[in-house]
């Protein structure tokens, strides 16, 4: 069975979105790529500014119950001298490529979610290791050297409304919706009994891991596993 790892760019997809002009259904995306192969790492990176705030925990919580592994850097500040005003600026291309290389052996196909051109060269490194890379991005966001990469195994997302687009039932408006990194992320309405008992035990887990380590919120659990602990699924094989 082909094994896949997914590694999510998730400040390009935010700005994917809003190219796009609708959401993304992670547990949508998941399942599509995972149809009849091996899951072995999901991965979703992102930046942090200081104050996660309830509805981004419940974002962070929502994507370990699916099975992410989340990945969390400071923004750091800076004065652009040309523009003359603050800009700030995550970026987490190397935990990536350190996640890719790190897993190389765990996994038969990496699938990018970015359209970063400083992917081109680990993409070509990947390949020449005998490894498939799909790069999934919004056409006009993708850099050409990444597109030149990674050959014909290129989707976009422009393309994908039917399949991830996450569609919010107006019928039950007294259900919570999550908001994190400027996106809206619903409650599973369509969850399975299965899945909804994953998404318990992973709460639980959460909770265990917070008490044990003397946590006080999902912000230090996610530092302490997401940078410090081993992956999601499996250990590193290098």
């Amino acid at each position: 069975m082909e094994k896949v790892s997914l590694f999510v760019d998730g400040s390009n997809m935010f700005y994917s979105q809003r190219e796009l002009g609708w959401h993304f259904e992670y547990n949508k995306i998941l399942r599509h790529f995972t149809k009849g192969k091996e899951l072995v790492n999901a991965f979703y990176y992102t930046g942090y500014d200081g104050d996660f705030g309830s509805e981004r925990e419940d974002f962070f919580k929502a994507l370990m119950r699916m099975g992410f592994t989340v990945r969390v850097k400071k923004i750091k500040s800076m004065w652009d001298k040309r523009a003359n005003r603050e800009v700030v600026k995550s970026n987490l291309d190397i935990e990536i490529v350190i996640d890719m290389f790190n897993t190389i052996n765990l996994y038969d196909t990496a699938i990018l979610f970015s359209g970063d051109g400083d992917f081109e060269r680990a993409v070509e490194l990947l390949r020449s290791r005998g490894r498939k890379v799909i790069v999934v991005a919004v056409d006009t966001m993708t850099a050409l050297e990444l597109r030149n990469a990674v050959g014909h195994n290129f989707i976009n997302l422009r393309e994908m409304q039917e399949e991830f687009e996450k569609i919010r039932s107006r019928a039950n408006n007294n259900q919570r919706d999550y908001n994190s990194d400027n996106d809206r992320y619903d409650d599973y309405r369509d969850c399975t009994k299965e899945e909804q008992r994953d998404s318990s035990e992973a709460d639980a887990d959460v909770k265990a891991q917070s008490k044990k380590n003397g946590e006080k919120n999902i912000k230090d659990w996610v530092f302490v596993r997401g940078f410090n602990s081993g992956y999601s699924r499996n250990s590193s094989s290098d």
